[in-house]
Formats: C-alpha cells, sequence, structure tokens
C-alpha cells in the first residue's frame, strides 16, 4: 500500500471532523470529495490489476479499458469498450470500441490483452 496514500487519508479525515464541527459547507464538501477520490485510489492500489477474461469483457458496455500486446503490457491505449456485437469481418466476430476501433474476439490473449487500469510499470530502482 502507498503510505502517501494512507497518509492523506488520515490527513483529510481530521479535516472532515474539523470542518464538521464548524459547520464550514464549502470547506467540508471539498474535503468529502477529496476522500472519495483518496479511498477509490486505495482500493484500486489493493485491487490486484489482472487481465479481463473475455467473458468479462464482452459484457462491458461503455467502459474504459487499457488495450495492450501479451508481451509488453505498459505500453498500449486506453479504449472504449462495448463489448460483443452483432457485427463480423470476415467471418470473425469482434469486440467492439467504438468509431470502427475492433479487435477480433478469437486473437484476445495472443495478439491483444485488456485491464480494468493501466498496469504499474514495476522497475528496479538501484540505490548507491
Amino acid at each position: 500500500m502507498n503510505s502517501k496514500v494512507e497518509e492523506a487519508i488520515k490527513h483529510f479525515e481530521s479535516l472532515q471532523k474539523r470542518y464538521t464541527t464548524q459547520h464550514n459547507g464549502k470547506q467540508c464538501e471539498l474535503v468529502k470529495t477529496a476522500l472519495e477520490a483518496l479511498y477509490e485510489k486505495k482500493e484500486r492500489e489493493q485491487t490486484e490489476n489482472k487481465p479481463l477474461t473475455l467473458e468479462e469483457l464482452i459484457e462491458i458496455d461503455g467502459e474504459p479499458v487499457w488495450i495492450t500486446l501479451p508481451f509488453n503490457k505498459y505500453t498500449g491505449h486506453w479504449a472504449i469498450c462495448y463489448g460483443l456485437r452483432d457485427r463480423k469481418k470476415h467471418g470473425r466476430e469482434l469486440v467492439d470500441f467504438g468509431m470502427g476501433s475492433y479487435e477480433y474476439m478469437d486473437e484476445y490473449g495472443e495478439e491483444w490483452i485488456a485491464y480494468r487500469n493501466k498496469p504499474k510499470e514495476e522497475r528496479e530502482i538501484n540505490v548507491k
């Protein structure tokens, strides 16, 4: 877990208590929004970012996914997935990413992979 996120959550929780007792409406709302964002970030970091299964992918409708190559998950792009559509090209089923963009369903896992979140690059840091 990212200790900076934990520190920020503690800080904003204490601010929330202070602003609630002082009845400062605008600051309360800002602190509440910041806390919600931090809680979401914490949850995302705690959730393992595994590749979507083909079944999960074809059920998605209008949500962003990270599309990448199986051998390099850090290079890719975001796309809005519309799942499996009733379209075929060259007799093959398509996963639709809108505006004419698609990937062949039968190539999933071999030529392309989708994630809910962009994978974090794991780099070794050499400190001398």
